[in-house]
C-alpha cells in the first residue's frame, strides 16, 4: 500500500509553539534549548506577552529538516561506549 503524502497545512507558518512542543519535537530539555539559543544555532523565540515566548512552527521544522540533513560530525575525543557486566555502560 503506497504511502500517502501529508496535506500542505495552510496555517504552519502562523502555527506557534510552546518550550513543551518544541521539547517533544526536538527531544532536548528545556535548557538544552536554551543553550542552543544563546549559541546562535536554534530558532529564537517569539515573545508574545511579558512572561510568555512561543517558536513558530515552520522554523523549527526547518531546523530538524536542515539537522537531518547535515547531522553534525563525531566528536573524536568521545571515544564509544561498551556495556559491563553489570548492566552499566563503561569506557574503554
Amino acid at each position: 500500500m503506497p504511502i500517502e503524502p501529508r496535506p500542505i497545512d495552510p496555517f504552519a507558518s502562523l502555527r506557534l509553539l510552546t518550550i513543551k512542543h518544541v521539547c517533544s519535537l526536538t527531544g532536548f530539555s528545556k535548557n538544552h534549548v536554551y543553550r542552543k539559543i544563546r549559541a546562535g544555532t536554534f530558532p529564537a523565540s517569539i515573545r508574545i506577552g511579558p512572561n510568555s515566548v512561543r517558536w513558530q512552527q515552520v522554523a523549527v521544522e526547518a531546523w530538524l529538516k536542515e539537522q537531518a540533513l547535515n547531522p553534525p560530525p563525531p566528536n573524536p575525543a568521545q571515544r564509544p561506549r561498551r556495556p559491563s557486566d553489570d548492566g552499566g555502560w563503561i569506557r574503554p
